[in-house]
Protein backbone atom coordinates (compact mmCIF):
# COMPACT_ATOMS: atom_id res chain seq x y z
CA UNK A 1 0.00 0.00 0.00
CA UNK A 2 1.24 3.54 -0.58
CA UNK A 3 0.22 6.62 0.58
CA UNK A 4 0.30 10.13 -0.06
CA UNK A 5 0.29 13.24 2.79
CA UNK A 6 -0.64 16.72 1.42
CA UNK A 7 -1.63 19.87 3.75
CA UNK A 8 -2.89 22.26 1.02
CA UNK A 9 -4.73 23.87 3.11
CA UNK A 10 -2.63 25.07 5.87
CA UNK A 11 -2.42 28.71 6.53
CA UNK A 12 1.13 30.57 8.44
CA UNK A 13 1.32 28.75 11.68
CA UNK A 14 0.89 31.92 14.62
CA UNK A 15 3.40 30.96 17.61
CA UNK A 16 1.70 29.71 20.79
CA UNK A 17 -1.76 28.75 19.23
CA UNK A 18 -1.27 25.24 19.09
CA UNK A 19 2.53 24.55 19.58
CA UNK A 20 3.51 20.56 19.21
CA UNK A 21 0.06 19.56 20.73
CA UNK A 22 1.02 19.06 24.11
CA UNK A 23 -1.33 16.55 25.61
CA UNK A 24 -3.53 18.37 28.51
CA UNK A 25 -5.11 17.12 31.56
CA UNK A 26 -8.67 15.37 31.22
CA UNK A 27 -11.07 17.12 32.19
CA UNK A 28 -9.30 20.90 33.50
CA UNK A 29 -10.34 23.77 32.00
CA UNK A 30 -6.61 25.57 29.98
CA UNK A 31 -6.86 28.93 29.32
CA UNK A 32 -6.34 30.37 26.20
CA UNK A 33 -2.81 31.51 25.56
CA UNK A 34 -2.89 35.50 23.80
CA UNK A 35 -2.26 34.07 20.21
CA UNK A 36 -5.41 31.84 20.86
CA UNK A 37 -7.62 34.26 22.66
CA UNK A 38 -6.92 36.61 19.74
CA UNK A 39 -8.27 33.88 17.05
CA UNK A 40 -11.25 33.27 19.43
CA UNK A 41 -11.89 36.95 19.70
CA UNK A 42 -12.23 37.17 16.03
CA UNK A 43 -14.32 33.78 15.80
CA UNK A 44 -16.89 35.37 17.97
CA UNK A 45 -16.92 39.15 16.32
CA UNK A 46 -15.92 38.86 12.93
CA UNK A 47 -16.73 35.06 11.91
CA UNK A 48 -13.62 34.26 9.41
CA UNK A 49 -15.19 31.42 7.67
CA UNK A 50 -12.97 28.49 6.97
CA UNK A 51 -10.15 31.02 7.47
CA UNK A 52 -8.92 29.07 10.57
CA UNK A 53 -9.58 25.69 9.82
CA UNK A 54 -6.33 23.80 8.85
CA UNK A 55 -6.72 20.35 7.09
CA UNK A 56 -4.01 17.60 6.46
CA UNK A 57 -5.48 15.09 3.59
CA UNK A 58 -3.82 11.28 3.35
CA UNK A 59 -4.27 9.37 0.29
CA UNK A 60 -4.59 5.44 0.63
CA UNK A 61 -3.89 3.06 -2.35
CA UNK A 62 -3.72 -0.57 -1.66
CA UNK A 63 -5.32 -2.53 1.39
CA UNK A 64 -6.36 -0.44 4.08
CA UNK A 65 -7.46 -1.85 8.24
CA UNK A 66 -10.05 0.47 8.70
CA UNK A 67 -10.09 -0.82 12.03
CA UNK A 68 -6.88 -0.71 13.02
CA UNK A 69 -7.35 3.04 11.25
CA UNK A 70 -9.99 3.99 13.74
CA UNK A 71 -7.84 2.92 16.88
CA UNK A 72 -4.85 4.71 15.45
CA UNK A 73 -7.30 8.36 15.54
CA UNK A 74 -8.59 7.38 19.16
CA UNK A 75 -5.05 6.62 20.15
CA UNK A 76 -4.00 10.14 18.66
CA UNK A 77 -6.51 11.69 20.40
CA UNK A 78 -5.82 10.48 23.56
CA UNK A 79 -2.44 11.64 23.05
CA UNK A 80 -3.30 15.00 22.24
CA UNK A 81 -6.36 15.78 24.26
CA UNK A 82 -6.49 19.39 22.97
CA UNK A 83 -8.10 17.92 19.81
CA UNK A 84 -10.99 16.69 21.33
CA UNK A 85 -12.04 20.29 22.92
CA UNK A 86 -14.38 23.26 22.85
CA UNK A 87 -14.37 26.49 24.14
CA UNK A 88 -15.82 27.72 27.47
CA UNK A 89 -16.86 31.29 26.34
CA UNK A 90 -17.00 32.38 30.27
CA UNK A 91 -13.32 32.05 30.89
CA UNK A 92 -12.41 31.78 28.17
CA UNK A 93 -10.72 28.52 27.78
CA UNK A 94 -10.44 24.69 26.50
CA UNK A 95 -12.42 22.55 27.70
CA UNK A 96 -13.58 18.74 26.73
CA UNK A 97 -15.77 18.71 24.06
CA UNK A 98 -19.38 17.40 24.25
CA UNK A 99 -18.97 14.45 21.72
CA UNK A 100 -15.50 12.38 21.36
CA UNK A 101 -14.01 12.92 18.05
CA UNK A 102 -14.43 9.63 15.67
CA UNK A 103 -13.48 8.16 12.58
CA UNK A 104 -16.04 9.06 10.02
CA UNK A 105 -16.03 6.44 7.15
CA UNK A 106 -18.22 6.57 3.94
CA UNK A 107 -18.18 6.57 0.02
CA UNK A 108 -16.97 9.91 -1.37
CA UNK A 109 -14.57 11.51 -3.95
CA UNK A 110 -11.89 13.93 -3.43
CA UNK A 111 -13.43 17.02 -4.70
CA UNK A 112 -15.31 16.57 -1.39
CA UNK A 113 -12.68 17.66 0.66
CA UNK A 114 -12.94 21.68 -0.19
CA UNK A 115 -16.77 21.17 1.09
CA UNK A 116 -15.44 18.93 4.34
CA UNK A 117 -12.59 22.20 5.31
CA UNK A 118 -15.58 24.25 4.55
CA UNK A 119 -18.02 22.62 7.06
CA UNK A 120 -18.01 24.93 10.34
CA UNK A 121 -16.90 23.91 13.81
CA UNK A 122 -19.27 24.91 16.67
CA UNK A 123 -16.57 26.40 18.91
CA UNK A 124 -19.33 26.24 22.06
CA UNK A 125 -19.55 22.45 21.65
CA UNK A 126 -16.41 20.76 20.26
CA UNK A 127 -14.53 18.85 19.29
CA UNK A 128 -12.56 21.43 16.96
CA UNK A 129 -11.02 18.61 15.16
CA UNK A 130 -12.63 15.98 12.76
CA UNK A 131 -11.49 12.96 10.73
CA UNK A 132 -13.28 11.78 7.71
CA UNK A 133 -12.28 9.01 5.62
CA UNK A 134 -13.90 8.78 2.07
CA UNK A 135 -13.94 5.01 0.17
CA UNK A 136 -13.08 6.91 -3.31
CA UNK A 137 -12.56 3.73 -5.21
CA UNK A 138 -11.45 0.38 -5.28
CA UNK A 139 -8.48 -0.16 -2.70
CA UNK A 140 -8.54 3.92 -2.72
CA UNK A 141 -9.24 5.95 0.36
CA UNK A 142 -8.61 9.29 1.32
CA UNK A 143 -8.17 10.25 5.25
CA UNK A 144 -9.07 14.19 5.68
CA UNK A 145 -8.29 15.92 9.09
CA UNK A 146 -9.76 19.12 9.77
CA UNK A 147 -8.63 20.89 12.87
CA UNK A 148 -9.50 24.61 14.13
CA UNK A 149 -6.41 27.14 14.46
CA UNK A 150 -7.21 27.56 18.19
CA UNK A 151 -5.96 23.43 18.56
CA UNK A 152 -4.00 22.86 15.41
CA UNK A 153 -0.88 24.81 13.49
CA UNK A 154 1.51 23.59 10.70
CA UNK A 155 3.86 22.28 13.17
CA UNK A 156 1.02 20.18 14.62
CA UNK A 157 0.78 18.73 11.85
CA UNK A 158 3.90 16.96 11.27
CA UNK A 159 3.30 15.50 15.06
CA UNK A 160 -0.12 14.42 13.89
CA UNK A 161 0.89 12.71 11.28
CA UNK A 162 3.73 11.07 12.62
CA UNK A 163 1.74 9.91 15.45
CA UNK A 164 -1.20 8.17 13.15
CA UNK A 165 1.51 6.57 10.85
CA UNK A 166 3.07 5.38 14.27
CA UNK A 167 -0.16 4.03 15.95
CA UNK A 168 -1.27 2.18 12.98
CA UNK A 169 1.90 0.36 12.47
CA UNK A 170 1.10 -0.64 16.41
CA UNK A 171 3.52 1.62 18.43
CA UNK A 172 1.44 2.52 21.86
CA UNK A 173 1.19 6.44 22.19
CA UNK A 174 2.43 7.42 25.51
CA UNK A 175 0.34 10.70 27.01
CA UNK A 176 2.97 11.45 28.57
CA UNK A 177 5.92 12.65 28.24
CA UNK A 178 7.69 8.71 27.93
CA UNK A 179 8.67 7.47 24.67
CA UNK A 180 6.81 5.44 22.43
CA UNK A 181 6.28 1.53 23.38
CA UNK A 182 7.43 -0.41 20.06
CA UNK A 183 4.93 -3.39 18.97
CA UNK A 184 6.24 -7.09 19.61
CA UNK A 185 4.38 -8.16 16.57
CA UNK A 186 5.66 -6.63 13.15
CA UNK A 187 3.90 -9.20 10.85
CA UNK A 188 1.30 -6.80 9.87
CA UNK A 189 1.73 -4.80 6.72
CA UNK A 190 3.46 -0.84 7.74
CA UNK A 191 2.20 2.08 6.11
CA UNK A 192 4.45 5.54 5.74
CA UNK A 193 3.35 8.82 5.54
CA UNK A 194 5.80 10.32 2.52
CA UNK A 195 5.51 12.84 0.13
CA UNK A 196 4.55 15.20 2.46
CA UNK A 197 3.58 18.80 0.39
CA UNK A 198 2.65 21.76 1.88
CA UNK A 199 1.65 24.86 -0.40
CA UNK A 200 -0.01 27.73 0.77
CA UNK A 201 -3.72 27.94 -1.01
CA UNK A 202 -4.49 31.18 0.81
CA UNK A 203 -6.66 33.14 -1.40
CA UNK A 204 -9.98 32.55 0.24
CA UNK A 205 -8.78 33.57 3.57
CA UNK A 206 -7.19 36.79 2.08
CA UNK A 207 -9.98 37.72 0.52
CA UNK A 208 -12.82 37.24 3.60
CA UNK A 209 -9.99 39.11 5.74
CA UNK A 210 -10.10 42.24 3.11
CA UNK A 211 -13.33 42.65 3.10
CA UNK A 212 -14.05 42.88 6.63
CA UNK A 213 -11.46 44.81 8.05
CA UNK A 214 -10.62 48.34 6.83
CA UNK A 215 -7.73 50.87 7.52
CA UNK A 216 -8.75 53.39 10.94
CA UNK A 217 -10.55 56.33 9.12
CA UNK A 218 -8.51 58.71 10.86
CA UNK A 219 -5.46 61.11 10.68
CA UNK A 220 -3.07 60.95 14.15
CA UNK A 221 -0.84 64.42 14.53
CA UNK A 222 2.43 64.25 15.03
CA UNK A 223 3.35 64.72 18.98
CA UNK A 224 6.28 66.71 17.87
CA UNK A 225 3.73 69.77 16.47
CA UNK A 226 2.41 72.69 17.97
Amino acid sequence: MTTQTTADHLTPAQHGVAGDLTPAQHGVADHLTPAQHGVWITERTRPAGSGYHLAVTVRFTGALDVDRLRDAVTAVVARHPVLAAAVDDDLPALVPASDPVTLAVRPGHPDEVAALVAAPFDLGRGPLARFTLLHTGPAEHLLCVVAHHLVFDGTSKQVLVADLAAAYNGTILSTADAAPTQPADHTHRKITFSDVLVSGSRAETRRRFCSQWTRPRFRCRSMSRR
